[in-house]
């Protein structure tokens, strides 16, 4: 339980940060998803020393490899995590779903699905960050591990992100409305 009120700090610390740099700059660091990571890395490895260091490490290890840009070898890169995720599923290991997510997360930014890439590294860190439902849940630890293969819990962070960006937008629809100001941007954009 204490290791998931230390997890929410850091993740509010680091989504603080990167949303001051978003509103002042409109560019986030990556130093911020890289150190993010740094310490949501550290907490997986120190959580999980006697059991599942392999997959942690794998886990790990592709989500350090996406700062590096490989160019052409990239594709590469996601295949062979991909194949190494596999029989981490069949065999029980319990990060194997979180190393397909960090992939999915990428090919959804590749695809421009995710807009940003600073949203698809923040993804990646909260999966790293929160690869299971936090203990704070009401549910129970049987519940939570089935719960986390049908619906992982980062697919579920990306759903309420979802879902709050359309609430904003239909929030800057009316502000704007109200104010006269209509144009194809009042989705997006404030106008005074």
């Amino acid at each position: 339980m204490y290791l998931d009120i230390i997890k929410f700090i850091i993740a509010l610390i680091f989504l603080g940060i990167a949303s001051y740099q978003d509103i002042k700059t409109r560019e986030i660091s990556n130093i911020v998803w890289f150190i993010m990571t740094i310490f949501s890395g550290s907490i997986l490895i120190l959580s999980n020393l006697n059991s599942n260091i392999i997959s942690v490490i794998l886990l790990i290890a592709y989500s350090y490899l996406r700062y590096i840009d490989p160019g052409k070898f990239d594709k590469y890169l996601d295949i062979i995590f991909f194949i190494l995720s596999i029989p981490m599923i069949l065999w029980g290991q319990l990060y194997g779903e979180s190393l397909i997510l960090l992939i999915i997360f990428k090919t959804l930014y590749r695809i421009n699905v995710i807009k940003g890439k600073a949203d698809a590294r923040a993804m990646m860190a909260l999966t790293i960050l929160y690869p299971f439902y936090p203990e704070l849940t009401l549910f129970k630890s049987n519940e939570r591990y089935i719960l986390n293969i049908i619906f992982p819990y980062p697919i579920e962070v990306l759903f309420y992100a979802a879902i709050i960006g359309f609430l904003f937008s239909i929030y800057l629809f009316f502000r704007n409305l109200s104010k006269g100001n209509v144009s194809r941007k009042m989705f997006t954009n404030i106008y005074d």
